[in-house]
Parts: structure tokens; C-alpha cells; sequence
């Protein structure tokens, strides 16, 4: 574990305190800990969703979003975007190749 020396307002020290003191808490150490587990716990996972959410509700306005109904509908779509993936990343590999190739020549 990592030592890790904070400068606090007296009254968020005695706040600390005395939930450890209470039991609440084993240490300070413990208090701490557990504060940055929940706060990170409740703000990244909640941050990547309401991105996700912004995303697709874009997507469904600018009428992208698509209706899968089937099991070979959705096998179809995903081999389809697969697809796309890999046609792209063949196509930059292609001209990054290609620059390269001209880079030489020079």
C-alpha cells in the first residue's frame, strides 16, 4: 500500500473522526478507502453510461438505430458490421503501406 499525507478542514477531520470513533469505520485509512470506492463506483460507471445513453440517443434522431427481431437477424447484422470493421482497418493498413512505401522512395 501507498502512504498518502491530505491537509483537511478541522470540522471534515472531527466529521472523519468520529464516524470512526463510533465504529463506523476501523481507521481513517478505512474511511477513506471506502469513500473513494463509492465515489468512483457511483461517478465512472454512471459517466460511461450517460455517454452511451447520449450516443444512441443521437443515433435513434438521426435515425441509425436499427430493429433486430431474430436470432439470424442480429447473427446477420453483427457479420455485417464485422465486415465494415474489418474493411476499414484492411483499407488503413493499405495506405498506411502505401505511405510508407512513398516515404522510401524519397
Amino acid at each position: 500500500m501507498t502512504t498518502v499525507n491530505i491537509s483537511l478542514p478541522v470540522q471534515l477531520k472531527s466529521q472523519a473522526d468520529f464516524l470512526v470513533d463510533s465504529g463506523h469505520y476501523t481507521s481513517f485509512s478505512d474511511l477513506v478507502r471506502s469513500a473513494l470506492r463509492q465515489f468512483f463506483a457511483s461517478h465512472v460507471d454512471t459517466t460511461d453510461y450517460d455517454v452511451l445513453v447520449k450516443e444512441a440517443l443521437a443515433d435513434e434522431k438521426a435515425g441509425r438505430l436499427v430493429t433486430l427481431t431474430s436470432p439470424k437477424e442480429i447473427d446477420d447484422f453483427l457479420v455485417k458490421e464485422y465486415n465494415k470493421v474489418s474493411d476499414e482497418k484492411y483499407r488503413i493498413k493499405s495506405k498506411l503501406h502505401q505511405r510508407v512505401s512513398q516515404d522510401h522512395k524519397k
